[in-house]
């Protein structure tokens, strides 16, 4: 049994609590629970509590209890190598998640946000994705369709249905979607 088999049969023994943020560093190897595989983290924000995790060279961001310490980091260990073959599509793709929740955000962490969301959802398989900037003022919802008409992965872009936001909310189709 190699060193990724034992940590996962460990890690899957009992519910694990959530990762405490405090604790997390970058550079850390997590297992990532939905997915059932290991993971590095590459960014953690805790403003948002949200960390973003390498998955087989795919960025993810995910929340704490998505993850476990593995008590192994990838600053000790450079040679690690992840087999992704049995990576779970459909996990991944409920990892993502269809909508994106930018409320209480400034534009600039929302566009960071966004960023990262696109190219994930992308990866995902995911069609189309809805974005909730709320009412307000305008402002990001603004920011986030001006941002929306020059991403290379959108094909187009609209208002939200009223189920889906409304005026709160815009809905994104990918290219190569339809």
């Amino acid at each position: 049994m190699d060193g990724v088999d034992e940590a996962a049969e460990v890690l899957l023994e009992g519910d694990p609590e959530p990762v405490d943020l405090e604790m997390l560093e970058v550079g850390e190897l997590v297992w990532v629970r939905p997915l059932k595989i290991e993971g590095e983290v590459l960014e953690i924000n805790k403003r948002a509590r949200r960390i973003t995790v390498s998955i087989g060279g795919i960025a993810s961001t995910v929340k704490p209890d998505q993850l476990k310490l593995t008590g192994r980091s990838n600053k000790r260990e450079t040679d690690v190598k992840l087999d992704t073959s049995g990576l779970d599509r459909q996990a991944y793709r409920k990892v993502v998640g269809m909508t994106l929740d930018l409320h209480g955000m400034r534009v600039d962490e929302a566009l960071d946000e966004i960023e990262r969301y696109l190219d994930e959802a992308f990866v995902a398989h995911h069609k189309r994705v809805v974005i909730l900037h709320g009412i307000g003022t305008g402002a990001l919802r603004s920011a986030v369709r001006r941002y929306l008409h020059k991403h290379p992965l959108v094909d187009s872009y609209n208002p939200g249905q009223p189920q889906e936001g409304g005026p709160g909310a815009t809905s994104v189709q990918f290219v190569g979607a339809n």
